[in-house]
């Protein structure tokens, strides 16, 4: 978030690929508390995402809850957590080797992935 900000992480046709991602929280959190429109997991174990769902539905996410340097990286949080249902991040199951890592995380489109899997 430092280095691009939110604007450049929610660009039109935009998305963020959280690759080795395991549970899905650094996605969870995009999405929820710093407001990234969209995120993709890509790891081979399903996602886990109880842990910060409890948190979120205990309001431990509440910006008065946790300070101000809280609100300044997390402003989707401002209007409180509680108050709306979080959303999970997408999640592409799968295990990729070295060179179909490689063509994956340099595929312009979803129509190049999709040629590349002929």
């Amino acid at each position: 978030m430092q280095t691009y900000g939110i604007d450049y992480l929610n660009q039109e046709n935009g998305v963020i690929i959280d690759a080795a991602g395991g549970k899905g929280e650094l996605a969870w959190e995009l999405i929820n508390l710093s407001g990234v429109k969209d995120c993709v997991v890509v790891d081979p174990r399903q996602l886990n995402l109880s842990l910060v769902q409890t948190k979120w539905k205990k309001g431990l996410f509440e910006p008065k809850r946790t300070g101000p340097v809280f609100s300044k990286w997390y402003p989707a949080c401002e209007d409180g957590c509680k108050m709306r249902q979080s959303k999970s991040p997408r999640h592409l199951r799968c295990f990729l080797d070295g060179e179909a890592c490689v063509e994956f995380m340099t595929a312009a489109s979803a129509e190049d992935v999709n040629k590349a899997d002929e």
